[in-house]
């Protein structure tokens, strides 16, 4: 008898259990319109709410806009007494009344009088800064090519003051004069300064391969890497900003301001020269999966990784004693598609490597071919265009044997040519000339540094070929290509030639004289104040030079102005001996 109760018991506690169940189930299901209902309300009020978002920060742009321009206008009407340094005779302080005019400096000796003096006449010209070293406190300085004027306020505030109102009143006047081109300007700037500009971003599609994302090559790509010279799309610079800015230095094609020496860069660069470096040995049976427009991030990831850090599809560089000791050597060329058309797509859409067979003969040096401007498309020969090799013999006897069953050594995808018996040279032909330049720049800023040098580039012993001597001769001629083969290489960034008075790579672009060269190597972290034997560095040589562009974009580059050299000289010393009034300013 117990044991029946206690089974109707348990019976009962099952039977209650399932009606429980059963009646959560249906209250769940009754609630399925009602979370339904909630979803769509839940994504208006999120639609809503981003379009409020926008609408917010239009009028808070709108906002700050007409503050800037209230605080502009009340800055340019500023106008009070100051102190003012006399030029002439014991340099005494007269007080006079300051104030903006017409894009003019001028003073009266009181307020309520008539006559005024003009002190410069036009600010476009013109700069201002403080003077923090000078016997009198709340003082600046009013700097004109011919002349410089120091004028004292009454306090802190007032000198922040006339600073700000000058600086805006000089920004106006180049501002009005670069839009109505009121004034007559000079049509030859010599020493002209890089500056920041928006440029037309589509011209760098026109670069070949840059029409397709480096990496996916998906469409339109609205990114690029100034350092590697490649654009990208929107979810690959994701993964190329992930990596650090020592691998990969993103930046927005489309909402950036670019300086003039990082549009060079790109100019010399491009998907498919970098392709051919970074994808030589990338083949039907590569292991890893190629990245598409519509694949996972992780396959995204796991390419651009291996691609530039790891540099796994990069043909290593043989050693110098493998060459000697062969006769021909196999070099991997790339089939590119043929030419790039106009928009660029032609190259590095689809790299497969093939190999050929180059004979080396009694070649024993190396040299590195100098870089020249980009010229007009050619229709190339037939002959020419279906060889998809990049790697061409200047004699006529040196041609490629394919056939050829000798040992043989696997030489880096860099373009090479044999001008000599003895003679290899590196970079000969990758394809830049075969595409019209881009119309980004104009005809005075194209990187066209020491292209009339009539000399040939040095030669070097098979004995000193690695990457650190490829990227050192590289330097010099400014051949970006060949450079970015040797980082890809793994080339030293701090490395200095021991048989060259201690040089570093930084040292001898300064010596080539191109901006474009220094660019690319400090983008790629190249030691800016590395020094050679005597202690000179890369900012003293290009002082002594009178380089005057380079010396900016060191000093921009945060470079040690005050790094003395063995002798105890600073770079300021040298522009001072020189008389360099452009370099001194500086």
């Amino acid at each position: 008898m117990f044991f029946g109760c206690s089974g109707r018991q348990l019976l009962d506690y099952y039977q209650a259990c399932v009606t429980y169940y059963h009646q959560g189930f249906d209250l769940c299901n009754d609630f399925d319109e009602f979370f339904k209902n909630i979803s769509e309300d839940l994504n208006a009020l999120r639609g809503d709410y981003q379009q409020l978002e926008k609408v917010m920060q239009n009028r808070h742009m709108s906002v700050n806009r007409y503050c800037d321009s209230n605080t502009n206008s009340a800055s340019n009407k500023i106008e009070g007494y100051l102190f003012k340094k006399k030029s002439k005779g014991f340099k005494t302080w007269c007080r006079r009344w300051f104030y903006l005019s017409d894009n003019q400096l001028v003073y009266r000796k009181r307020s309520n009088e008539d006559s005024f003096s003009v002190m410069e006449e036009d600010l476009r010209i013109c700069s201002v800064r403080p003077v923090n070293e000078g016997d009198r406190r709340f003082c600046f300085e009013v700097i004109s090519p011919t002349k410089s004027h120091i004028l004292q306020a009454d306090s802190a505030d007032m000198l922040s003051l006339w600073i700000s109102a000058l600086q805006h009143s000089i920004g106006a006047a180049i501002q009005h004069d670069a839009t109505h081109n009121s004034r007559p300007q000079s049509t030859s700037m010599p020493n002209a300064l890089p500056a920041k500009r928006r440029i037309h971003w589509e011209e760098f599609l026109k670069i070949p391969g840059n029409a397709l994302c480096c990496d996916c090559h998906s469409q339109d790509p609205r990114w690029a890497s100034i350092n590697l010279g490649i654009t990208l799309c929107i979810e690959c610079s994701g993964v190329h900003r992930s990596l650090g800015v020592h691998y990969s230095k993103v930046r927005s094609l489309t909402l950036d301001a670019w300086e003039t020496e990082n549009v060079k860069v790109m100019m010399e660069l491009g998907n498919e020269v970098v392709n051919r470096i970074y994808e030589a040995r990338v083949g039907d049976d590569c292991e890893l999966k190629r990245p598409t427009e519509q694949c996972e991030i992780g396959v995204r990831e796991a390419w651009i990784k291996a691609k530039y850090v790891e540099r796994r599809f990069v043909c290593a560089m043989p050693k110098p004693q493998e060459l000697l000791a062969s006769e021909t050597a196999e070099v991997l060329s790339i089939d590119s598609g043929g030419v790039a058309d106009e928009g660029g797509s032609g190259g590095g859409s689809n790299i497969l490597g093939k190999h050929a067979t180059l004979p080396l003969g009694g070649t024993r040096k190396w040299a590195v071919k100098k870089l020249r401007r980009r010229r007009q498309q050619r229709s190339l020969p037939k002959t020419l265009s279906d060889d998809p090799s990049i790697y061409n013999t200047a004699k006529t006897g040196d041609e490629l044997d394919e056939d050829d069953d000798d040992e043989s050594i696997n030489i880096p995808s860099m373009s090479l040519s044999i001008s000599r018996d003895d003679l290899l040279v590196i970079g000969d032909d990758l394809g830049l000339e075969s595409y019209e330049t881009p119309c980004i720049l104009g005809s005075d800023q194209e990187s066209t540094e020491g292209e009339s040098d009539p000399e040939l580039p040095e030669e070097v012993p098979f004995t000193q070929l690695d990457a650190n001597q490829l990227l050192y001769k590289a330097s010099v001629v400014h051949n970006l290509p060949v450079m970015c083969m040797a980082f890809a290489l793994g080339a030293d960034k701090t490395w200095k030639n021991p048989q060259d008075r201690q040089r570093s790579f930084l040292h001898q672009a300064v010596i080539s004289g191109s901006v474009m060269a220094c660019e690319y190597l400090l983008l790629n972290g190249a030691a800016i104040d590395a020094v050679d034997e005597l202690g000179y560095s890369a900012l003293h040589i290009s002082t002594a030079k009178g380089h005057i562009a380079q010396v900016y974009l060191l000093l921009k580059n945060k470079a040690a102005y005050d790094l003395a050299s063995s002798d105890g000289k600073k770079a300021l010393d040298i522009a001072v001996d020189q008389k360099n009034a452009d370099i001194v300013t500086l």
